[in-house]
C-alpha cells in the first residue's frame, strides 16, 4: 500500500496553478517570463516559500542579485537542494552561506 504524504498546508487552486505556470517557464528556460510571473504572484502571496524560491532561481538566471530577505528565506527553506542550486548559480559559496548548525548546508555532516 502506498503512503500518501500530505503537504503541511494545502495550497489554494490559484496558488497551485501559479506555481505550475512559473515552474513551466523555468523548466523551458523562459527565465524572464518566470521572473515576471513570480514577482507578480509574490504581490498576492508575499510569504509563499515556493514562490520565493522559484523567483530567486529566475533572478539568478537573469544575473540579478539576491536581496537580503530572499537570502534569509533561502537559508530557512526546507529544500536544501534547491537552495544549493540557487546559491551556486548566484556564485555564492554554499559553505559561507550555511548557518552554524550540524545539519546546515555544506557542513559536511550530511
Amino acid at each position: 500500500m502506498r503512503t500518501i504524504i500530505k503537504p503541511k498546508t494545502a495550497l489554494s487552486d490559484e496558488l497551485t496553478l501559479a506555481i505550475g505556470l512559473i515552474w513551466g517557464h523555468l523548466s523551458v528556460g523562459q527565465f524572464e517570463l518566470a521572473d515576471l510571473l513570480a514577482r507578480g504572484c509574490l504581490r498576492i502571496w508575499p510569504e509563499e516559500e515556493h514562490l520565493v524560491l522559484m523567483a530567486a532561481y529566475a533572478a539568478v538566471e537573469l544575473s540579478m542579485p539576491l536581496n537580503t530577505p530572499t537570502l534569509s528565506i533561502l537559508k530557512k527553506a526546507e529544500c536544501r537542494e534547491w537552495t544549493e542550486r540557487v546559491l551556486c548559480r548566484a556564485g555564492i559559496k554554499v559553505d559561507a552561506f550555511a548557518p552554524a548548525t550540524s545539519d546546515s548546508i555544506g557542513s559536511g555532516n550530511e
